[in-house]
Order: C-alpha cells, then structure tokens, then sequence
C-alpha cells in the first residue's frame, strides 16, 4: 500500500511525562495521559493520543483506521474493544483520584470502550494516523540506487510510504 505522510498536521515535541517506579519496571516507561474527567475536554485527550501513537503501525483508509495483521498480509479495521489493549503496548491512561485530605494521586486504568470509539472516530485524531493512498498485496519492482530493480520487502521500508505484504 501507498500511505500519505502525516507532516501535513506536525505534532510539536512537548515534555511527555511517563511511568515510573514498580509498574514502570514491569512494563516500561511508557507516556502517561491522562484519561478525561468532567473538567477536561475530550480533544486534548485525542490529541495527546494521537501524539503518541502517529508512528505506531495505525493506518487509516478514509476515515477508517486500520492495523496491520501480525499473521496474516492484510489490514484489519482496528475497533474500538481492541484498540483499548493495543494502544497499552504505547501508553498508560490513568484518572485523578483525591485522598480523604484533598491529595491528589493517580490511579492506573484501561481506556473506557465508549472513549476508544470517539478517539477512532474523531477528526482530531485521524490526521496523526498515515492515510493509506494505494494497496499493493504483491511486492512490486523499486529501483535499487545501481540502475537496477529490487523487490520492495514485507513492511513499511526505506521511508517510501508504501507498504508491501
């Protein structure tokens, strides 16, 4: 497949907080955002997903996003119910909880479904994610620097934004 880059919507590096201590030890240290509560809007938490996850194996046709088949050469549309795990292969969501005392502290939890679908489905995240332009389910000849032709391998390579299976 051909994909589209997706520098025409820049993510401007920021600090991006991440995991630490025990739980980071298990899984890694992997970006903190946090999940919306009733003060927050809902696009910043897309935006930050987005961020964070732009270069991750999501590709979208349309306005649908898809995710590259581990065994098999082909897409799958990505939904919402498996969206919520994949996405914590890249990130920890978590909720603003208060102490008794009015402290605050953090406490770990999975991306609601509901939220999984409005993040899939919104136009602030659709831009982060590469827009599929052509499907090639064969290899295809590219040229290899010497004048000659070299099969294009499995995968997204050499920065063409194509994608062979």
């Amino acid at each position: 497949m051909k994909v589209s880059s997706n520098e025409a919507f820049p993510y401007h590096q920021v600090l991006q907080e991440v995991l630490t201590g025990s739980l980071a030890a298990q899984i890694g240290p992997l970006p903190l955002i946090p999940l919306p509560q009733d003060e927050d809007l809902l696009s910043i938490f897309i935006v930050q997903m987005g961020a964070v996850l732009s270069n991750k194996g999501l590709y979208r046709k349309d306005k649908v996003v898809m995710l590259v088949d581990a065994e098999m050469p082909r897409l799958n549309l990505l939904e919402p119910e498996v969206f919520c795990s994949w996405a914590q292969n890249y990130v920890v969501n978590y909720r603003i909880r208060y102490s008794k005392i009015g402290e605050p502290y953090r406490v770990y939890k999975d991306m609601p479904t509901e939220l999984a679908k409005k993040t899939l489905m919104s136009p602030s995240f659709l831009p982060f994610v590469p827009k599929i332009e052509e499907l090639f389910p064969i290899p295809i000849p590219v040229e290899n620097g010497n004048g000659g032709l070299k099969l294009m391998p499995p995968g997204f390579a050499d920065g063409k934004y194509v994608f062979e299976f």
